[in-house]
């Protein structure tokens, strides 16, 4: 016979791994990514990650609105604009480690550096760091 309180704990626990499981599926996704890493480097507002990412600003609000609803993201307004930032020490440590290769670099200045170059869209650099 299983208590009634070990029914609650593990109600509870599996919560928290649904909850945990919809924040990776949120991560899994290219743009999101890209932000997440963004995010990593401190807090900036929309016009600061259009800069970073050479995404639209209407691609990065939507991308930004389902990070701060799965908890990975959040905002705070600074005058008349909205920082966002990662939400924990945790998650930031996740995407430090996931996006450290091996000399150290991120792919988010590979591509900031490619977006320097003047025949190089962001469209070009879409494809190139995130094949088919």
């Amino acid at each position: 016979m299983v208590s009634v309180r070990s029914q609650t704990d593990g109600e509870n626990q599996m919560k928290e791994y649904s909850q945990k499981a919809k924040m990776l599926r949120a991560m899994a996704h290219p743009v999101r990514l890209q932000i997440l890493e963004a995010l990593v480097q401190g807090p900036a507002c929309v016009c600061e990650l259009i800069v970073k990412t050479g995404r639209r600003q209407a691609c990065i609000s939507q991308h930004l609105m389902l990070l701060r609803q799965t908890g990975l993201v959040k905002r705070t307004r600074v005058g008349l604009n909205m920082r966002y930032e990662l939400t924990g020490d945790s998650t930031t440590n996740l995407l430090k480690a996931l996006f450290q290769d091996d000399q150290h670099d991120c792919l988010l200045i590979q591509s900031q550096t490619l977006l320097l170059e003047e025949s190089v869209t962001p469209e070009m650099i879409e494809n190139q760091l995130i094949p088919g």
